[in-house]
């Protein structure tokens, strides 16, 4: 079993190996408000996923589905991939870091 400061380092990790993180991880969904498209909706959330990984320090995980499921993420993606359409984006904070 791979130890947390070797998952950290890696580009790709599926669902168990995030929650090896526990209370280490913060979820954020893209949601739709009433009348909001997709588009607005990422544009409105973003920024504060963006001031959280920058106030903790923390790396910033997208999560991505299969083509044919919708509803069940297959893997964490490090980085932020706005054009995906999951709206399921995961902030690993460092161990030193404030959650």
């Amino acid at each position: 079993m791979a130890k947390l400061a070797e998952l950290a380092c890696r580009e790709e990790l599926v669902p168990s190996e995030l929650k090896r993180f526990g209370k280490r991880v913060r979820y954020f969904n893209v949601e739709c408000q009433k009348g909001e498209d997709y588009v607005d909706a990422k544009k409105r959330v973003f920024p504060e996923i963006e001031a959280f990984v920058t106030e903790t320090g923390g790396q910033l995980y997208t999560g991505i589905h299969s083509e044919n499921d919708w509803g069940k993420t297959r893997w964490w993606s490090k980085g932020g991939h706005l054009v995906n359409r999951t709206g399921e984006f995961a902030v690993i904070v460092p161990e030193n870091g404030k959650n």
